[in-house]
């Protein structure tokens, strides 16, 4: 199995496979050297009854009793310790995390000794249960390590294949975009002439989000200010696409407090473009709030709309776009919350420092 098959797998999934990886290799290590033993020393362990004690039967033996289960909910438990806590808590999390695992576990297996009648002296062998807290201990932190540089390795390879299907999808945009400037051009001065102000003004808006959309989003990041004024090119081409009904709500707040800050181009509207796609309605009763603050190169986005029940379909496209964009340019700078109770809400924090 490749990697990134590997990756794409499920917490519990990725857990199952490791556990199962681990006995799978700790038997075919613990068989192959005592099968080369007997191969060349001939039988040196007997059993009760004085019959010598064959691979399967050490075999047996090594997974009797619970040894087996050990084996296997051992990496289970690192699998799923890295996911739901280190991933998800930092690093101080998965320390303490770690080190309780590894007591829990070496604290089972006493336990189990304890139950199968196996008589030991903690003061005497305390070194015994030491070297295995010790172990389990540095498995789990290597562990973490080896997925960290193969998870970053990932991460450069998918920025790298975005950056380059991002720059094929501009130059397919590009065919001629002096040809279509001056086309935009030409169709704001007859709407001026004709007195058409309302078309002039959807014209101009029109020319400087796909004067954005074409330059801007090349490069990997685009000063703050360019994407919330790209943002307000593109809701009042909204206000004035759409007609002014009673039953429509509209209400938006952009606010930035002027210090220099990057964020990586078209990363906002999605979430706005889906909250008119999927929210507005010329029959129902239906709105749009958004309010987007950029204050110590912090930035907090909450995108509302009205959940209309015949478009209560899939959201997912480009949300989920934006979503591994915020994974791949933003590792752990960002929080992304998203819920449907009526109102289906976009909630982003992220840090732009």
């Amino acid at each position: 199995m490749k990697l990134n098959n590997f990756l794409r797998l499920s917490i519990w999934q990725q857990a199952l496979l490791h556990g199962f990886l681990v006995w799978f290799l700790f038997n075919l290590y613990d068989s192959g050297a005592y099968a080369y033993r007997v191969a060349t020393e001939g039988h040196f362990l007997f059993l009760a009854e004085g019959a010598p004690l064959t691979t399967w039967n050490r075999f047996l033996s090594a997974n009797f009793d619970s040894g087996g289960f050990i084996l296997v909910i051992t990496p289970f438990l690192v699998e799923v310790n890295y996911h739901l806590v280190l991933k998800r808590r930092g690093v101080r999390a998965y320390i303490l995390a770690s080190v309780l695992l590894a007591l829990g576990v070496v604290l089972g297996v006493l336990f189990v000794w304890w139950k199968g009648g196996i008589s030991f002296n903690l003061r005497l062998h305390a070194m015994q249960f030491i070297v295995p807290f010790l172990l389990l201990l540095a498995y789990s932190f290597f562990y973490a390590l080896v997925r960290y540089a193969f998870n970053q390795k990932l991460r450069q390879v998918e920025t790298s294949s975005q950056h380059t299907q991002a720059e094929l999808d501009a130059l397919k945009a590009q065919l001629n975009p002096h040809f279509f400037f001056n086309t935009l051009n030409n169709l704001y001065g007859t709407a001026l002439q004709e007195k058409a102000e309302k078309t002039a003004q959807s014209v101009a808006q029109l020319s400087g989000i796909m004067r954005y959309v074409l330059t801007e989003a090349q490069q990997n990041f685009t000063d703050v200010s360019h994407e919330l004024r790209f943002l307000e090119e593109y809701l009042q081409l909204q206000r004035i696409r759409l007609p002014d009904r009673a039953n429509m709500s509209l209400q938006t707040d952009i606010m930035y407090d002027g210090q220099p800050a990057s964020i990586a181009p078209l990363l906002l509207i999605p979430f706005v473009e889906n909250a008119f796609k999927y929210g507005i309605s010329l029959e129902q009763n239906c709105f749009v709030r958004l309010r987007a603050e950029v204050k110590g190169r912090k930035l907090d986005l909450l995108v509302e709309n009205q959940l209309l029940p015949e478009r209560q379909t899939d959201h997912g496209a480009g949300i989920a776009h934006v979503r591994k964009r915020l994974e791949l340019l933003y590792p752990r700078r960002h929080q992304l919350q998203i819920s449907q109770n009526g109102t289906f809400t976009v909630s982003l924090h992220l840090d732009l420092s």
